[in-house]
């Protein structure tokens, strides 16, 4: 695992919790850990526990996409301290871009907009992602669409799917 010192004889996990919770389980007292400097900031420290869940393929597209509204939240309130530390006054360097986003994970400014339009879906679309039922691809049929169009539609191919009659 990866921590970083919180304060004298504490540690922050910046990732590896699973394998932490692994080794409770098991009743070890200590775990082999990387320490990292003290200094890492709540955006670098994110953005590595979110590059790890995402090469696993751990996260699935709605918490992938809920990832990314954190990490932008944690930009821009970064960007945000730092602006008000230098008194800045640029007008048009003041807000995180999307692009900014995607350019810290590796995404495309496309792809970020396609897993964010995941989180306008009514609950029961987005749970049928996070079981695996859909993909995000599967998901943009449903775009444009009210949402009691989108539920609609959705328990319409979920009973074409499993052979039952549509309801109406």
């Amino acid at each position: 695992i990866e921590v970083t010192q919180s304060s004298p004889g504490r540690y922050l996990i910046v990732h590896g919790e699973r394998r932490w919770r692994a080794s409770q389980l098991a009743g070890l007292t200590t775990v082999p850990a990387v320490v990292r400097r003290r200094d890492y900031d709540d955006v670098t420290r994110f953005v590595r526990q979110v590059v790890e869940n995402i090469q696993r393929e751990d996260l699935n597209d709605v918490d992938r996409a809920a990832a990314l509204l954190r990490l932008r939240k944690l930009m821009q309130e970064e960007l945000t301290t730092a602006q008000v530390s230098q008194k800045s006054t640029e007008p048009w360097g003041g807000k995180v871009t999307w692009a900014k986003v995607g350019g810290r994970l590796g995404y495309s400014r496309q792809r970020i907009h396609q897993l964010i339009q995941l989180l306008d879906l009514p609950d029961e679309i987005k749970d049928a992602v996070r079981d695996g039922a859909l993909s995000e691809r599967d998901t943009r049929i449903y775009q444009g669409l009210t949402a009691v169009q989108q539920r609609a539609l959705h328990r319409a191919r979920y009973a074409a799917q499993n052979g039952r009659p549509i309801r109406r």
